[in-house]
């Protein structure tokens, strides 16, 4: 076993007694799934409370010009998405 998350994987399930490796195994399935659809919950509620919503933020005055930036938060989802994957 080569892979860290194999072996990691492995080490838990070997510490369960052998009574208990057939429900531990199905309420990681489980657990998985569960929090694959919060995700993806939580995800559809993000992208429909920012859509079609944009700011702008003024920069301070510049020697030169003023400067202003205008934000279209239709692209943040993506980040925050890729956040969320990751937890």
């Amino acid at each position: 076993m080569e892979n860290l998350r194999h072996r990691e994987a492995f080490a838990l399930f070997s510490a369960q007694s052998a009574k208990r490796r057939s429900e531990y195994v199905v309420d990681c399935i489980i657990k998985a799934q569960d929090e694959n659809r919060m995700v993806e919950t939580i995800q559809q509620i993000i992208m429909g409370a920012l859509k079609g919503i944009s700011f702008s933020n003024p920069i301070a005055e510049n020697k030169t010009a003023d400067l202003q930036i205008t934000v279209d938060i239709t692209e943040l989802p993506d980040a925050l998405l890729s956040s969320l994957e990751e937890i």
